[in-house]
């Protein structure tokens, strides 16, 4: 595109990805500002040039190209310094949060001391993996258990059937059927409701630390340990990404990019290096030990949430970008992705990604998921 117009063909150049990093500043781009762009690096060009055919020292050469590239970095950095602000609304949050404990149902109360506290977010599409999740948790998990399930139209039989295997164990269900999130740029292979695991700060006022898990994993082992650990001052404990794409922040936002306009991804790119680093390690979030209290004191919900009606971005992007990381980096025993990582010693077993245990297609170690849906049926 760049050459042939350089010489002056008319290109009609016509990119999958418009928002690609690539084509920052230069697609589109009129007459008038490529002519701009050749002019300036025409001129930059002819007086390195001259330098060089007067046999200058290349100490010298490098402080002049200095020199003459001040005005254009001054730019950049300025257009990084007023990077766009996200809009805040903490207010509409709490007041967002506190209907849905309007919606909380409950067999028993107890108290919470001694209690291991868990969250899982489903819908009715995924209410068998989440039976076999949690039949995995609590045959391998004999404590004090309380289980909070933020759902979307969960059926009463799946209900039913799990207070009836568990009589003992506390579900607590809260219901955010109606609760939307904008325009969200999900994967193909999950749902929505996996948002939802940004309200839990907010809506568990009264919990301290949880442990969240999606609903594609099972419990190999006894995992109270995760809630006596020491999360180092940290808000939330987490096992690194260790897909290509996925390592760093930066990664997060080209992969985002492939679903915005150009404009968007223009504004996200900046507001991520303007607002802090973009190369930081990042975690997977299906399993995360979460200290609510001091998410709720750095105003996680209202942080995340933001950034999902900026950007569209999905739970785990938004996540992510929240803690820039800055975030406990646990064992990968505490979440194994069966694709990626050795399975040998895990503790908790996950089938991220598009491949899972209850779908057509083969997977890793899949008959450990169906081993324990067989003992449910």
């Amino acid at each position: 595109y760049l050459p042939t117009k350089s010489i002056g063909l008319d290109v009609d150049f016509r990119p999958r990805y418009g928002a690609d990093v690539r084509f920052d500043g230069l697609h589109p781009l009129s007459d008038e500002a490529f002519a701009k762009i050749r002019s300036g690096l025409e001129e930059k060009l002819a007086t390195i040039l001259q330098a060089l055919f007067k046999g200058e020292e290349e100490e010298d050469i490098n402080k002049l190209w200095a020199e003459i590239c001040q005005k254009d970095v001054h730019f950049a950095e300025e257009k990084i310094k007023n990077y766009p602000m996200l809009t805040y609304n903490k207010e509409l949050h709490s007041k967002l949060a506190k209907k849905i404990l309007l919606s909380r149902q409950c067999d028993f109360e107890k108290p919470y001391s001694n209690t291991l506290h868990f969250a899982f977010c489903i819908d009715n599409n995924l209410a068998e993996p989440f039976e076999v999740a949690v039949n995995s948790l609590l045959r391998k998990n004999r404590q004090d258990v309380v289980i909070h399930v933020f759902e979307r139209n969960l059926c009463m039989h799946t209900k039913e059937r799990l207070k009836t295997s568990f009589p003992d164990t506390q579900f607590i269900w809260y219901d955010l059927t109606e609760v939307s999130y904008g325009k969200v740029h999900l994967l193909s292979h999950i749902t929505l409701s996996t948002m939802d695991r940004l309200l839990i700060p907010e809506v568990l006022v009264d919990v301290e630390r949880i442990i969240y898990l999606d609903v594609d994993l099972i419990i190999r082992g006894d995992i109270s340990e995760l809630f006596n650990m020491d999360l180092e001052g940290h808000a939330i404990g987490a096992c690194k990404s260790t897909s290509k794409n996925w390592k760093t922040g930066w990664g997060l936002l080209n992969l985002k990019a492939t679903k915005q306009e150009a404009e968007t991804a223009q504004k996200m790119r900046l507001w991520a290096s303007g607002s802090g680093n973009t190369l930081f390690q990042t975690f997977n979030a299906g399993m995360l030990v979460m200290d609510l209290s001091k998410l709720r004191a750095k105003n996680f919900t209202t942080e995340t949430l933001a950034m999902v009606e900026a950007f569209g971005f999905h739970d785990q992007d938004a996540i992510n970008f929240f803690c820039r990381g800055r975030f406990k980096l646990l064992d990968q025993k505490w979440n194994c992705i069966a694709s990626q990582n050795d399975p040998e010693t895990s503790i908790i077993l996950h089938w991220a990604g598009t491949d899972k245990p209850w779908g057509e297609k083969a997977c890793p170690l899949q008959n450990e998921y169906k081993e324990i849906l067989q003992k449910i049926k």
